[in-house]
């Protein structure tokens, strides 16, 4: 599911569903295949003397981007209703701006749904 509008704040958004995975699992493929590999993942935002800059915040700070979702998504009207709630959020310029939301137990628990 792909979802594009010139309504959102965030420039791209993507749901994908995999087989059953733990968070660990994810996390530790997330780190190793994206974050240690593409430097943007690393960086923030700062603002100095009146110019914008990136600096590296490092593996260990951009891998908490990586959120283990907290409420139960049973179907697609779950996470539309996740995204209703979350996409008008401003993402924290004082950490890298991206956000993956990982839920373990999507719909009847055989399936994992990262957004």
């Amino acid at each position: 599911m792909f979802l594009v509008s010139s309504q959102l704040l965030s420039e791209f958004l993507a749901v994908y569903f995999f087989e059953k995975l733990t968070f660990e699992e994810l996390k530790e493929q997330l780190i190793t295949k994206m974050i240690m590999k593409i430097p943007r993942l690393r960086q923030r935002i700062v603002h100095f003397m009146g110019d914008h800059y990136l600096i590296d915040v490092g593996v260990f700070e951009a891998s908490k981007q990586i959120k283990l979702g907290q409420e139960t998504l049973k179907n697609e009207q779950d996470i539309c209703g996740f995204l209703n709630r979350n996409l008008t959020r401003r993402l924290d310029y004082n950490k890298p701006l991206w956000e993956i939301h990982f839920f373990p137990n999507f719909g009847t628990g055989n399936e994992s749904v990262m957004i």
